[in-house]
């Protein structure tokens, strides 16, 4: 097999050579893509968050101020939490559950595919 200098090529002819493997994928070697590629995303957005974190604590210090000071923490975002869980808002006839918040479940999603509606399995207010 031929080697290849990925580095040395520009982003659109990169793009080119990706998007050609992945049409000659199987669904199994594109799932194990799709994992992969998250993973690395997720990595590399840590990476670029951390970058930055590190740049605003010089350009505090230079100023006089801590990142915590200014950002009133140790950074990142903050979560806003009720404290409890969400009501159910979908219940099938299994009694599978869902808030509605987010991706819809499996056992929604298959139901559909069978033809029912969502609004179907919406739980009543009492």
């Amino acid at each position: 097999m031929a080697s290849l200098d990925f580095d040395a090529l520009n982003p659109r002819d990169r793009m080119f050579i990706v998007r050609q493997t992945i049409d000659r994928l199987t669904v199994q070697e594109l799932m194990e893509v799709i994992e992969y590629a998250e993973g690395k995303r997720l990595e590399k957005l840590e990476d670029a968050k951390n970058q930055v974190i590190e740049k605003m604590k010089g350009e505090f210090e230079a100023i006089g101020l801590t990142y915590e000071e200014v950002m009133g923490g140790k950074g990142g975002r903050k979560r806003r939490t009720s404290g409890g869980t969400l009501p159910v808002k979908y219940r099938s006839q299994n009694g599978d559950t869902w808030s509605g918040r987010g991706f819809a479940p499996h056992w929604l999603k298959a139901l559909e595919e069978e033809g029912h509606n969502r609004e179907e399995y919406l739980v009543q207010p009492e």
